[in-house]
């Protein structure tokens, strides 16, 4: 049963619809899944058309099963379908393209694959317990655990974060401002790209630029193509860093102008951010700021990401997205306080500046 093209107000619709897109949602999730892992999108790129026949043959995969795998998404208008049984890249299934910037890529391989999917099989223990029940999937004590068994996921994952990075640097840019700052660093920066992309905007007065992560994200840095790498600062101003920003005494970088946090907070319970906080405030000056880059969320009822998005981190790593009366109470248990709050306008997502109290 599907949705008639030519209706646009799903309110108008039968429940039962509503019900069978939410109840089966999943099918689609995993074809977008399986595509992106075959490259089905690279197979097209460039403006090609193609038979699915011509298609599996490059890729290594099912005719029958792709022609009808295709059929499907394209109807959901991820690749476009013509009636001699062809397809061709839509500008959504462009976006999949191996090295495409949006890195849409990495998000779906990160997102909708087998760890997250196993994960996500008992949701109905974590809303009985009110447990992060994603973990015990596999037996873990914290998401991160993930990345030790399973490195092809920690270093997709590590992609996906620089996307979202790479995503939101232009309005982050944009509404905040790094002028007078001689010293930054990204803490769970991932592969570096907002922190670089800081400095190449304010590299007349950024003198020292550090990545600071897990010490396997930092290794799988160094992996990275050579033309990923070759544009780096000179390393007398950039580094990479592996730590633990639980480590007591802490190990973040100390001294700094700026600490940057994006999407680390939301990972966690408040009890843990507390810790992370007081790791960070123990090597901060007097005037270093914390600028976090994370969702504020609103009340209502209408269907923003952030809502979603903090299901998934209850339910995958213990966390939650915080509104900004639970900003402003975090860092205030901290001894910190809130600055100011800027939105960007970007993947629903704020900058929270947090100084010291």
């Amino acid at each position: 049963m599907s949705q008639p093209s030519s209706v646009k107000d799903e309110t108008a619709l039968p429940p039962i619809f509503n019900i069978l897109r939410i109840s089966t949602s999943f099918w689609s999730t995993q074809a977008l899944y399986a595509v992106t892992k075959f490259k089905i999108p690279d197979a097209l790129a460039g403006g090609q058309r193609k038979t699915a026949e011509m298609i599996a043959h490059e890729t290594g995969t099912n005719a029958d099963a792709l022609f009808r795998c295709l059929r499907m998404l394209s109807s959901m208008n991820i690749f476009k379908a013509h009636a001699d049984r062809t397809f061709e890249n839509n500008d959504a299934s462009e976006m999949l393209v191996s090295n495409h910037p949006s890195g849409a890529r990495s998000t779906v391989l990160a997102e909708a694959g087998p760890v997250h999917y196993k994960m996500w099989a008992n949701f109905d223990e974590t809303l009985r317990t009110g447990q992060a029940s994603g973990l015990s999937a596999f037996g873990y004590t914290q998401y991160f655990d993930s990345f030790k068994e399973f490195p092809d996921h920690a270093a997709v994952f590590s992609a996906h974060m620089s996307a979202v990075s790479a995503g939101i640097l232009p309005a982050f840019l944009e509404h905040y401002s790094f002028e007078g700052v001689s010293s930054i660093v990204d803490v769970g920066g991932a592969e570096g790209a907002l922190v670089l992309g800081v400095y190449n905007k304010y590299k007349d007065n950024i003198k020292d630029a550090t990545t600071y992560d897990m010490p396997q994200v930092i290794e799988h840095n160094k992996t990275l193509a050579a033309h990923e790498r070759h544009r780096l600062p000179p390393p007398e101003i950039y580094k990479e860093v592996g730590g633990n920003f639980f480590a007591v005494p802490s190990d973040i970088p100390a001294g700094k102008d700026v600490y940057i946090i994006k999407n680390i907070l939301h990972d966690w319970a408040d009890c843990e951010c507390l810790k992370i906080f007081a790791s960070i405030k123990s090597v901060m000056r007097d005037d270093s700021k914390i600028v976090v880059i994370e969702a504020v969320v609103t009340d209502g009822t209408e269907p923003t990401y952030s809502k979603f998005l903090d299901l998934h981190m209850m339910h995958i790593a213990g966390g939650r997205e915080r509104s900004s009366d639970e900003w402003h109470a975090l860092a205030a248990s901290a001894g910190l306080k809130v600055n100011k709050i800027v939105q960007l306008n970007a993947r629903e997502t704020s900058v929270i500046e947090i100084v010291k109290a």
